[in-house]
């Protein structure tokens, strides 16, 4: 099912990492976006990462 540009996880990095676009382009990154189907679940499993990481 397309979600239509439809983003309710927005997941900001520390410093940016390369990431490889659909075509195969790389690009920086620092903002990831996306959505989630249950983005309290996903926000909780990311939050130790996060508290480890400071």
């Amino acid at each position: 099912m397309a979600v239509a540009s439809q983003v309710n996880v927005v997941v900001e990095l520390s410093e940016p990492v390369t990431a490889v676009r659909p075509l195969g382009a790389e690009a920086e990154v620092t903002t990831v976006r996306f959505f989630a189907d249950e983005p309290a679940t996903l926000v909780a499993a990311l939050r130790p990462a996060q508290e480890k990481a400071a």
